[in-house]
This record gives structure tokens, sequence and C-alpha cells, in this order.
């Protein structure tokens, strides 16, 4: 063996090395950081819900999925948009100044359908004085509003 270390095949072992270890390394980080992107099912999950307002008489509710989860779609009757200012004595919280039905479309009311407390899907009561949704596995009443009747939780947020 030689003691006289070649400098330029040092050099070229280094940079042999350095090489290897990149494309190890990039080998092992391309997959790793590709499981963070969302999968096309999930990309599906999570895209817009389209739905014809028009199928919708007055009273009537549709549910729809989105992200696994139920959407209710209200097209609200006369008689429950002039119920709101009845039911108000019983909100929690106070109603907004800009007016109680708190989107800019009054015939319609898109609800996240699920109860607040255990997840469950509520049931739609539209000729129920309330005018609203019925949690079956607590009991508890929701309006076509969200708002907190009495201290309950309600099942539509």
């Amino acid at each position: 063996m030689s003691e006289k270390v070649d400098p330029k095949r040092r050099k070229a072992l280094l940079i042999t090395s350095g090489v290897m270890g990149a494309v190890t390394v990039a080998g092992f980080a391309v997959p790793f950081l590709s499981a963070w992107n969302p999968s096309e099912k999930a990309k599906a999950m999570g895209a817009s819900v389209k739905f014809d307002l028009t199928k919708l008489d007055a009273g009537a509710m549709a549910v729809v999925e989105w992200r696994r989860t139920p959407i209710f779609i209200v097209h609200q009757t006369e008689q429950a948009k002039q119920n709101l200012p009845k039911l108000n004595e019983k909100m929690v919280d106070p109603a907004l100044e800009e007016g109680l039905l708190r989107s800019s479309n009054d015939k319609f009311s898109v609800l996240k359908g699920v109860c607040t407390h255990l997840s469950c899907a509520p049931k739609y009561y539209p000729e129920i004085e309330w005018l609203g949704g019925f949690c079956l596995k607590l009991g508890i009443k929701s309006g076509l509003v969200v708002s907190f009747v009495h201290a309950m939780v309600l099942s539509l947020t």
C-alpha cells in the first residue's frame, strides 16, 4: 500500500459519495412527500357540489352529500319566514342587525345537517311549529336559522 494520498482520487470518491447520497435521499423523500398530497378520491370529496334549486318546491328539503356530511337545502315557505320573529324570544343569541335570515337569498337555507353533540343527522319536520330539525338521539329541536333555542344545542350548525 502506498502511504501517499492521491488528491484526485479522494475528490472523485467524495463527489461520487455525495451524488449517491443525494440520489438515495431523493429516492426516499419523493414517495414520502407525495404521500402528503390528497388522493384523487379525497379531492373529489372536497369538490363543489352542484344542485338545481329550481327542482325544490316551497317547504321541501333536499339532502346532498359533501365531504361525507349531509347538507340540507331547504326552500323556505312564507310561513317559515314569518315564523322567525316569533321564535326570537326563544333564542339565546340575539338576532343579527342585518336580518333574521342571515343569507343573501331568503328563499333557501343551506345547512350542515350534523348534530353538534353526537354527529348524527337530524330529521326534518317542516309541518311542526318550530319548522325545523329534530335530533332523535337527544330530543333536541333546531330552527331553520342557526341559533340556540333555550340552552339546548342546535342540531343544524
